[in-house]
């Protein structure tokens, strides 16, 4: 009896130091804004910013943010490199990942230029290229059609280029994410066809099965749920300062 006492004592010890030598939660976020940017003074800003100070407070461990973009993101937590990743939710990383949320939610938009042939949302293959963020996922009526010529860009902003130069037909992401870097790319929307709602898509926290804080799953999931709002993400961007009309 009091070998287990002492075995027990040893491995609630042992769990102990674990949890107080974590290295920081490192969590990558897209790279733009208004999700996570640097503000004129250097420093860091965006929604995803805010909401992982959040879930800092609540997961009382530091959380770290690596901004990188979408593609490379899905890599290095699909291979451990990174803890985490928070992005819409993602099949890609189903496998190697535990989803935890939804953090928030999101609308998912396409934008057509005023050239584009008038279709409905489940004939969009006949629309022409689209831009698209690569590696991200919108939901099945982009996802899952073969059909759709997907031209991909890293940025928002890149797309909206595109779509200025007649390179592309439409440009599809979160409502956010299109609509300010639409200001930031100089964009008339007034001289656009309104928008075509693709579906919602949620912000989930990608935890790394490989990640060091993987054993803290429970608690990371609970400091999510103590912050999560579905209009969080955009109640947050819109708070963020307009931006400047520049180039990509």
């Amino acid at each position: 009896m009091i070998r287990g006492i002492l075995i027990g004592c040893l491995a609630l010890w042992a769990s102990w130091v674990q949890a107080e030598h974590l290295p920081p939660l490192r969590v990558a976020v897209p790279s733009f804004a208004p999700f996570a940017y640097e503000g004129e003074n250097g420093q860091l800003r965006g929604a995803m910013v805010k909401v992982l100070r959040q879930i800092e407070r609540q997961y009382e461990e530091p959380v770290e943010l690596v901004r990188m973009p979408y593609a490379r993101l899905l890599e290095q937590v699909a291979t451990g490199r990174l803890d985490a990743a928070l992005i819409f939710s993602n099949p890609a990383l189903a496998q190697r990942t535990l989803a935890l949320g939804p953090v928030s939610v999101s609308r998912v938009l396409l934008f057509c230029s005023s050239d584009a042939p008038k279709v409905n949302v489940s004939a969009l293959e006949h629309l022409g290229p689209l831009a698209v963020i690569r590696g991200a996922s919108f939901g099945p009526l982009i996802d899952d059609n073969p059909g759709i010529q997907r031209v991909e860009v890293d940025t928002y902003v890149q797309g909206w280029r595109l779509l200025q130069l007649g390179r592309v037909k439409g440009i599809v992401g979160s409502e956010e994410g299109v609509l300010y870097a639409a200001e930031e790319a100089g964009v008339n929307l007034s001289a656009l066809p309104p928008p075509m709602l693709i579906g919602e898509q949620a912000w989930m926290l990608h935890l790394s099965r490989q990640s060091v804080h993987y054993g803290n799953w429970l608690a990371l999931e609970a400091a999510v749920k103590a912050v999560q709002r579905p209009g969080l993400i955009r109640d947050l961007s819109l708070a963020e300062p307009p931006p400047r009309a520049q180039g990509d």
